[in-house]
């Protein structure tokens, strides 16, 4: 098992300076050591962990784009701008579908998260074609609208009310909004450009960029070692700074220099690069997912710096995750996405499938899996 790794004062901040600047903040230091202690996924816990979503007339998922989960509820997004919900067994509870412009519509759900709590919890959709946010309650009543002078791929909202907002590439703004990451003030309406921090551009980044935590929200960018934590006021007030062992970054706009999107695909699968991760606050542990050479490494680093890690995300209980790239957070547990027709697959490729999943049909809705990771990620 790999040990984190003391770095002086000194290195730190030329490391900082020389490679990402100098937020404002608290800074932790992150060493994960790949290669280290390898293991396995193993100890799934089969029942609560699996929910198998059930089909109907009006439940036919295709390709599943978010998955959120809250509480009791589970809510799929499907990539025909359709929003399904499931209790915690996987059985249908209805969906959301309203296209078009009417005050109650949306053209295009482009992410969503759940707010608030108990009987305030309320959905959050954003149409970035209408410009808008739809909010509606568990059971998908409409509620209100809140509208926006420009659109945006991602949001949060921290507990504070204060809306984090993602905009990336995304054009049609002004030049005042021509900012990627903006906040919304909830007494005024204002909008604030939000990127102190110029060492870092945000514009790689992607949904599992932002994510919220116990205090505010994480953001970070994909090509980036730095991670940002931003404060319920909408401040950062801590970072983390990342070296991924003997694992490099690509400068930010090599990919960018290619001529078509072939050089990306290529790129992560054949170099020897860090192109893409996911990071999670989990406790006072931190979940590190990423992507080099095609081969996805998933991290567990407690506050001591013990780590362990799996390569390939290989699994011994025939669950198929043998490449799997995490699909969504459940508190303490990352969840994953199973498709029965690539569960077929691997059956005529003579893959022993977990039981669970052998009357699983091809046609069938796909199946979400959850690990609790400090359980399930252990020497």
């Amino acid at each position: 098992m790999g040990a984190g790794l003391v770095i002086g004062l000194g290195l730190m901040l030329f490391t900082l300076s020389c490679r990402s600047g100098e937020p404002p903040g608290k800074w932790r230091n992150l060493l994960f050591r790949v290669p280290g202690t390898a293991c396995l996924f193993r100890g799934f816990p089969v029942g609560p962990g699996a929910s198998f979503l059930e089909q109907t007339d009006e439940s036919q998922i295709g390709v599943v784009r978010s998955v959120q989960v809250a509480k009791d509820r589970i809510f799929v997004l499907d990539a025909s701008n359709v929003l399904f919900e499931f209790s915690r067994d996987g059985s249908y509870v209805g969906k959301l579908d309203r296209l078009g412009r009417g005050p109650e519509e949306y053209m295009m759900i482009m992410s969503f998260e759940i707010q608030g709590s108990g009987e305030e919890r309320r959905i959050a959709i954003n149409d970035p074609v209408n410009r808008r946010l739809q909010f509606y309650d568990l059971d998908f009543r409409f509620l209100e609208s809140m509208d926006f002078p420009f659109p945006f791929f991602h949001f949060h909202a921290l507990p504070s009310g204060t809306l984090v907002l993602y905009r990336a590439l995304m054009g049609g703004a002004g030049e005042q909004f021509n900012q990627d990451l903006m906040l919304r003030n909830p007494e005024t309406g204002e909008m604030a450009s939000y990127f102190p921090y110029t060492g870092m551009s945000p514009r790689n980044a992607d949904e599992k960029s932002l994510l919220p935590n116990e205090t505010g929200a994480l953001f970070h960018t994909n090509y980036s070692d730095v991670v940002l934590s931003i404060s319920d006021k909408g401040r950062v007030d801590s970072a983390y700074h990342i070296t991924f062992g003997p694992f490099e970054f690509p400068e930010a706009d090599y990919l960018r220099s290619g001529e078509d999107g072939s050089l990306f695909d290529r790129s992560w699968r054949e170099s020897d690069l860090v192109y893409r991760y996911c990071f999670r606050e989990i406790g006072e542990s931190v979940f590190l997912a990423f992507v080099r050479k095609g081969t996805r490494y998933t991290v567990l680093q407690d506050a001591a710096g013990k780590q362990v890690f799996s390569e390939g995300l290989r699994d011994d209980f025939g669950y198929g995750l043998e490449d799997g790239w995490p699909d969504f957070f459940d508190g303490d547990r990352v969840g994953f996405v199973l498709y029965p027709y690539i569960l077929q697959e691997k059956r005529k490729e003579g893959v022993a499938l977990h039981a669970s999943l052998e009357p699983v049909r091809p046609d069938a809705n796909p199946v979400l899996v959850l690990f609790d990771i400090r359980s399930t990620l252990q020497p």
